[in-house]
């Protein structure tokens, strides 16, 4: 199912979940240099988290990265558009199968994304770069209609 607005076609079966706001939700996972679109983020079985049984405290994780989560809603338009993001992060330790998460934190920030804010200071310089590129290139029409608040927040 496409969805397509003022002529700019958007590939809503690639994982945007309406929520009942109007936005349409994803999430973008960031591994190093890579992004990668990950509806199911949204329901806590991403495919970095795959495999990885979840403690209750972070000092559990002795070796663990932090893996950014970006949480992206859109606005299926007109004009189609970004129109939130907030981020927050996992810590995982794929050796030992072991990771953390503080669910509260991701709700809040998808809730915040869904609600137009922008919130991106848990991602380094760099992450926010590899972000902005991931967004880019899944719809440059999508990047130049949202907000300029929206964009700076990613330079």
């Amino acid at each position: 199912m496409e969805g397509s607005s003022e002529g700019i076609s958007i590939p809503f079966h690639e994982g945007w979940s309406d929520f009942g706001t109007g936005a349409l939700l994803n999430a973008v996972v960031l591994d190093g240099d890579l992004a990668e679109f990950d509806p199911e983020a949204l329901h806590g079985r991403s495919r970095i988290e795959s495999g990885i049984a979840f403690l209750n405290n972070p000092r559990g994780v002795q070796k663990g990265r932090k893996v950014p989560v970006a949480w992206v809603a859109m606005d299926p338009g007109p004009p189609p558009r970004y129109v939130g993001i907030a981020a927050s992060h996992l810590l995982i330790d794929p050796e030992a199968g072991v990771g953390f998460k503080d669910l509260s934190s991701q709700s809040t920030q998808m809730i915040r994304a869904m609600r137009g804010k922008v919130d991106v200071s848990f991602l380094t310089e760099g992450e926010r770069r590899t972000l902005k590129q991931a967004l880019m290139g899944y719809s440059r029409e999508l990047w130049d209609q949202a907000a300029p608040e929206f964009r700076q927040a990613l330079e």
